[in-house]
């Protein structure tokens, strides 16, 4: 498959898949800029092209972009361009859940996965830099750099000066996210022998706070195999979350009725 994030052709087809759902746009722009999240539902994905829910499974930070960036077909002269939308695709395939640990992690590494498991701790809410500022103290000239993984990632040389520094962060031109760690592990009664593994997630911006200790949920996730260190050989997979479905719980604040047959299927 050739790369999505150039693919003109994905981005037609996310046009007329809005096109044709125009209600979620409507309802999104109607809200905007109060929320800037637009929620698309999986099922409804999947119906209108299954080559669109497998480019979304294979490529998803590319995807959602699109979808985005397609939002724009529906603004009017008049009306404010969103800036800065998320879109989220919710919900699941009930046939492609995994349970925490009951796969092999060269099977799912950097991958977007179902996974279902219960939440044992969280962290508290944090600040994670997204894009860090890199004043160069020479020129004055500033680089960014998008940060990923668990360590700062630095430039090598001022873009302006084309000088090794020194850099010195500007936190006022630093982009930063909302920001939580959450452990999930295998549901009790999946457990084989009595084993329950565990694995540490991402979660972000208005995601943070969603999952308490105790809950229920299928996450949909990329699963990152990150480095233990910058001289291992060994790898350990750590999670992104990109939407949340509870399966018990309070869900007052949460719509599951689109997705209750797969809910109670996955569940019994």
């Amino acid at each position: 498959m050739s790369d999505v994030s150039i693919n003109r052709d994905l981005l037609t087809t996310c046009e007329q898949f809005l096109e044709a759902h125009e209600e979620h746009v409507s309802d999104y722009l109607d809200q905007y800029p109060e929320t800037r999240v637009l929620e698309l539902p999986l099922d409804e994905l999947r119906d209108y092209s299954s080559e669109l829910a497998t480019d979304w499974r294979n490529y998803p930070e590319q995807v959602t972009n699109h979808l985005a960036q397609a939002i724009t077909t529906f603004v009017g002269d008049e009306s404010p361009v969103p800036e800065s939308t998320t879109v989220r695709i919710t919900g699941f395939d009930s046939g492609r859940v995994y349970d925490v640990g009951q796969y092999r992690p060269d099977d799912v590494a950097d991958r977007l996965i179902h996974i279902r498991g219960q939440v044992t701790k969280r962290s508290k809410r944090k600040l994670r830099d997204e894009t860090v500022a890199f004043e160069c103290q020479r020129c004055g000239r500033f680089t960014y750099m998008p940060q990923s993984g668990n360590s700062l990632q630095r430039p090598h040389e001022c873009a302006g000066c084309e000088r090794q520094g020194p850099f010195k962060i500007n936190d006022r031109e630093t982009t930063m996210r909302d920001f939580q760690h959450i452990r999930l592990q295998t549901l009790p009664e999946e457990s084989e022998r009595g084993d329950t593994e565990m694995i540490d997630m991402q979660v972000f911006d208005d995601l943070v706070g969603e999952l308490n200790p105790g809950d229920r949920a299928v996450l949909n996730v990329v699963m990152h195999a990150r480095r233990i260190n910058d001289d291992s050989l060994e790898r350990e997979l750590e999670g992104r979350v990109r939407s949340i479905t509870k399966l018990s719980g309070d869900t007052s604040d949460v719509d599951v009725e689109p997705y209750r047959e797969d809910i109670e299927e996955i569940a019994n």
